[in-house]
């Protein structure tokens, strides 16, 4: 606060475009990741389906609570709340199944070695709820873990530590490519979770705090249009343009 303005100016630095640009899946296509992520495909053209299925639950969880990696893949037990559902007589259903993460943590890798420490901002110490479309699978996923609440809930496929994020390169990309979504990034899948929350009807503030951003500005940035948004926006206004009975 010495100087009343940054004297460094560089020109068009404030018009940089992004060298690539965001592709926010369908909830369709996003279900065809998950699934493709939990199968690997033979030489001999035939599948098998991976063990536990975490893979395919970690992108479900990814897409549609909006955690960024480092959040993900520092998940522990303790984390998840688990709770049953509302009992009917008709139709008892005594399955605990989890409902919100507690996001409190992240890790990053810094010179081959994982640091935990807190999120980005104070924002992104949050609760978030997990639809009910996620629960069931990431229940039965959950229930191949050990009780043990410090157990990462995403491990590294053999370490049992933190998942390294080149680990995942070879299943995403095969996958991304045979849903026909070769440009697709793993963090894609973030703008994913911002997009259709909004498309609920979900506030800017509403997606900021759901996200873990500390500025509007930064949760606006996930609101993109969704192919096929605008031609059900203009339904909307046709109908509205429709003469009524009065």
């Amino acid at each position: 606060d010495l100087i009343p303005a940054n004297p460094c100016r560089v020109r068009g630095a404030g018009s940089v475009k992004r060298a690539t640009k965001t592709e926010i899946p369908t909830p369709a296509e996003v279900r065809s990741l998950a699934e493709e992520m939990g199968i690997t495909r033979n030489n001999d053209g035939s599948v098998r389906v991976l063990e536990h299925g975490k893979y395919k639950v970690m992108t479900l969880v990814s897409a549609w609570c909006g955690l960024r990696f480092g959040e993900t893949t520092e998940l522990r037990r303790k984390d998840i709340v688990m709770k049953a559902p509302p009992q009917t007589e008709e139709a008892p259903d005594p399955r605990v199944v989890p409902v919100v993460i507690k996001v409190r943590r992240g890790v990053t890798q810094v010179k081959g070695e994982f640091i935990v420490g807190p999120p980005k901002s104070d924002a992104g110490i949050r609760d978030v709820v997990i639809p009910q479309s996620v629960r069931n699978e990431f229940a039965d996923y959950l229930a191949t873990l050990p009780e043990d609440p410090e157990v990462l809930v995403f491990p590294g496929s053999r370490s049992g530590e933190h998942m390294n994020q080149t680990s995942l390169y070879k299943p995403w990309n095969r996958t991304r490519a045979n849903v026909g979504l070769p440009n697709l990034r793993w963090h894609d899948l973030r703008h994913f979770a911002g997009t259709t929350a909004a498309q609920t009807g979900a506030t800017i503030a509403e997606v900021q705090g759901r996200l873990g951003h500390s500025t509007a500005q930064a949760a606006m940035r996930y609101q993109h249009a969704a192919s096929g948004r605008d031609a059900q926006i203009a339904e909307l206004l046709s109908r509205m343009a429709e003469p009524t009975d009065d």
